[in-house]
């Protein structure tokens, strides 16, 4: 954490959080109308969305070598050594060389690294783990993805919102044997962001109709424990992505 230092962190988690209930009324927006504004992320297409999308700090060098640092949305991680993402400084998609990555901070971690490949390598979900948990998250990365859409923080750090994505993962590895706080903690990474959910809402209208339907009630049980006084547009876009599911 030594180029951010302790203002820099502290400005960083807060603006996250400060502008998190409003960007969920603008996110709904945007996708409703199919408008995709500067800073707000675009459709997906080829290698975008991979990855879960998380949201990191990076100090990095530019082709003249001068130095910069940014907010990154990661979507994707190639093999040949690059990350690409989000760029809000330049409100693209951009993508950066692992080696040109000086120093990287994630905010969900609170864990800052000065070895990009090794930071990205282990990263719990942006790595190749293997593990129980991971896998089950990823069994259901889909309809999480939807999830974090439809909170009112962005993300699944509350702890109820995680009970509900907590039903999706062990229905379906149901006789799994699961660690529950490593669970969490993976689940409590999980941000939201259009470009993963355009990906996740495509992949899922080809899932079953009981599937579909389960999610649609998770995603009303969410909104409906979680919110205190709802608003209208919480509702119409939950009913927005059960127009999209349930009539593909």
């Amino acid at each position: 954490m030594a180029w951010a230092g302790l203002e820099g962190f502290v400005a960083g988690r807060s603006g996250f959080a400060r502008h998190a209930a409003a960007a969920a009324f603008r996110r709904a927006d945007r996708v409703m109308s199919g408008v995709f504004e500067a800073g707000a992320g675009y459709p997906p297409s080829a290698g975008q969305a991979e990855a879960y999308p998380v949201p990191l700090y990076l100090r990095c060098r530019d082709e003249t070598g001068r130095e910069t640092q940014r907010i990154v949305t990661i979507h994707d991680i190639a093999p040949r050594g690059a990350a690409t993402g989000f760029c809000h400084l330049r409100e693209d998609i951009r993508t950066f060389p692992l080696e040109r990555i000086i120093e990287v901070f994630d905010v969900g971690l609170d864990e800052a690294s000065s070895d990009a490949a090794r930071f990205f390598s282990d990263h719990p979900l942006l790595g190749q783990s293997s593990d129980a948990e991971r896998a089950a998250i990823d069994a259901c990365k889909d309809e999480l993805v939807l999830l974090t859409m439809t909170g009112p923080e962005g993300r699944l750090s509350n702890p109820g919102q995680q009970d509900i994505a907590l039903g999706l993962v062990h229905a379906r590895r149901p006789n799994a044997e699961l660690d529950e706080p490593r669970l969490r903690r993976l689940l409590s990474l999980l941000i939201a962001d259009e470009t993963a959910f355009h990906a996740a809402l495509a992949r899922l209208k080809r899932a079953s109709v009981e599937d579909k339907e389960t999610l649609l009630r998770r995603l009303t049980q969410s909104l409906e424990t979680l919110t205190i006084n709802p608003h209208p547009t919480q509702y119409a876009f939950v009913a927005f992505i059960e127009r999209s599911l349930l009539l593909s």
